[in-house]
């Protein structure tokens, strides 16, 4: 593959689909989807930007509770606390005013 220039109307090959191929060469001809080293790459509007935050997503929200399980407990423990007292509070305030 190399770092030869496309003439224009050429296409690239390689490992890429041929949208791609399609859009790796530029109106001047240069080839737009080869790198010095001879992989290929593509422009930023090409790649899939958010394929990789699904990838695995259970693995990874395990992986978050498991490393912050203390830090989560620690926080929502207060907040569990207040909210059940003001909900016992208001409770018995409802019946005291009954009569």
């Amino acid at each position: 593959m190399g770092t030869r220039r496309l003439k224009r109307g050429q296409v690239l090959r390689g490992k890429i689909g041929v949208e791609e191929r399609r859009r790796a060469v530029r109106k001047d001809g240069e080839d737009a989807g080869t790198d010095e080293g001879g992989g290929v790459r593509l422009s930023p509007f090409q790649q899939k930007v958010m394929s990789g935050l699904w990838k695995d997503l259970p693995g990874k929200i395990h992986h978050k509770f498991s490393e912050n399980w203390i830090s989560a407990t620690l926080l929502l423990t207060p907040l569990v606390g207040t909210y059940s007292y003001v909900q016992y509070y208001q409770e018995n305030e409802k019946l005291s005013h009954r009569y």
